[in-house]
C-alpha cells in the first residue's frame, strides 16, 4: 500500500512547501553579492531611484567678524539616478514519470523517507533559489567592476530579447587607463613599459586627491595571475624582499603580498565566482567572467550599494492545494508550483524583481589596464 505521506500530500499545501523552500534557504552555496550589497526597501513601483552623496573632503569654516554673517556653504552635493527594476527567473516540472519513480521507491520501503522527495525536489528547488543568486551574484560583480550592469544574449541567452544596460553613474573622472598619472603609459600586457604597481600607487593618490574613501584593491583571478608575474612587479618584489639581482628566485603570490605590505597600500581582494548559463538542456560556464578581466578596482571594503527590489504579484496572490505560494530570501523570492491534474505534472517556479545599485558610485576608481592612457 501506497504511504499517505506521499510526494502529493508532501506538496499538497502551503506548509510542507514552505519547508523544503526553508531548508534550501539555509544553504546556498554561493551569495557572494551579500558582501557588497544589501536588501533594499521593497516597493511596488518597477521603478528604482537612488541618492548619492557626492560631497568629499567637507570645507573649513570660514574666520569671520563678529558681528559678520556667515558664509552659505554649498548644500547640493546629493545627486540621484534611476530605471527600471528588471523581472528574472525559471522554473522546472516534475512529470508522470518522476512522481512514478518516487512513489515506487516510497512504497518499497515501506514508510515515508525524506531523502526520498529530496532527490528530485529538494535538489530542483536549491537550483532555482541558487539561481537566482547566481544571477544577483553576476549583476553585483559587473557593477562594481564597470560601474555599469548589462544583460545581452551572451549572459541571458534564453531570456527576454529586451536586454539591461544600466549606467551607474560612476564619474567619468574616476574611470582611468593605465599609467594615467605616468610619463609613458603603458597597459599592463606590454611587459617592457607598463608598470602595475605604479598604477596601484597612482590610483591611491587619485582618491587620496579627491577625498575618496577605499578600503580595498579588487581584481579578477585572471588579472592576478598575470600581476604576479609581471616584470615591474617580480622587480618590484625582489627589490623589497631584497633579494640580490643575479639570485634565482620564483616570484610567489605570497611573496607579492609581502611585499605589498606595509607599503601603504590597501589589501588586493581576487574576485572568482563564475555563472552558467542553460542553453537547451545544457549548462555552459560563461567564458567571460562578470568582473572585467581587464579592470583593477579601488573600492570601500564597507558595503557598496543596495539591491532595489519590488514585490513579485505572487505574494498578493492566494494559495489553494493546486496552486501553492511560497518565498525565499525574505520574501524577495517568490515560488509558485501548480498541479496540472490531466497531465500529472507538477510546474515550480521563481521569480524575483531587483537590480544592485550603487549608493556612492563616486567611491569607485576602475582602471582599465588593458589600454594605455592617452
Amino acid at each position: 500500500m501506497v504511504q499517505q505521506s506521499s510526494f502529493y500530500a508532501l506538496l499538497g499545501g502551503v506548509k510542507p512547501m514552505q519547508v523544503i523552500v526553508d531548508a534550501v534557504n539555509a544553504k546556498y552555496n554561493n551569495t557572494a553579492w551579500k558582501r557588497d550589497f544589501v536588501w533594499g526597501r521593497e516597493q511596488l513601483d518597477l521603478n528604482f531611484n537612488v541618492l548619492s552623496s557626492q560631497v568629499g573632503i567637507a570645507a573649513m569654516a570660514a574666520v569671520i567678524d563678529m558681528n559678520a554673517p556667515k558664509p552659505l556653504r554649498n548644500v547640493r552635493g546629493i545627486s540621484h539616478y534611476g530605471g527600471s527594476i528588471p523581472k528574472f527567473g525559471h522554473a522546472f516540472d516534475v512529470d508522470e514519470t518522476d512522481m512514478r519513480n518516487q512513489q515506487y521507491l516510497i512504497a518499497n520501503g515501506g514508510a515515508y523517507d525524506p531523502a526520498v522527495i529530496a532527490d528530485v525536489f529538494f535538489g530542483n528547488i536549491d537550483k532555482l533559489i541558487q539561481g537566482a543568486h547566481a544571477r544577483l551574484n553576476n549583476m553585483a560583480e559587473q557593477a562594481r567592476s564597470t560601474g555599469s550592469i548589462v544583460v545581452n544574449g551572451t549572459n541571458n541567452p534564453d531570456g527576454t530579447p529586451s536586454y539591461v544596460n544600466v549606467d551607474l553613474r560612476v564619474p567619468a573622472a574616476n574611470k582611468k587607463k593605465a599609467g594615467f598619472g605616468q610619463t609613458t603609459p603603458a597597459a599592463w600586457t606590454d611587459l617592457t613599459d607598463g608598470n602595475p604597481i605604479q598604477d596601484l600607487i597612482d590610483m591611491v593618490k587619485y582618491a587620496d586627491d579627491n577625498g575618496i574613501m577605499y578600503g580595498a584593491f579588487e581584481m579578477s583571478k585572471t588579472l592576478w595571475n598575470s600581476f604576479i608575474v609581471h616584470p615591474a612587479v617580480t622587480s618590484f618584489v625582489k627589490g623589497r624582499l631584497q633579494i640580490q639581482s643575479g639570485v634565482a628566485y620564483a616570484i610567489g603570490e605570497r611573496d607579492v603580498r609581502a611585499a605589498l605590505d606595509g607599503f601603504n597600500l590597501p589589501p588586493i581582494i581576487i574576485s572568482d565566482n563564475r555563472q552558467s548559463v542553460e542553453i537547451d538542456g545544457v549548462n555552459s560556464i560563461l567564458t567571460d567572467p562578470a568582473f572585467d578581466a581587464g579592470n583593477v578596482i579601488l573600492r570601500p571594503s564597507a558595503v557598496l550599494g543596495e539591491v532595489k527590489n519590488a514585490i513579485s504579484m505572487h505574494r498578493m496572490a492566494p494559495s489553494d492545494p493546486l496552486n501553492v505560494r511560497t518565498t525565499a530570501e525574505q520574501g524577495r523570492f517568490a515560488l509558485l508550483s501548480t498541479w496540472d491534474s490531466k497531465s500529472l505534472i507538477n510546474h515550480v517556479e521563481l521569480e524575483c524583481l531587483a537590480i544592485p545599485t550603487l549608493s556612492n558610485p563616486k567611491n569607485l576608481v576602475i582602471l582599465d589596464t588593458t589600454e594605455a592612457h592617452s
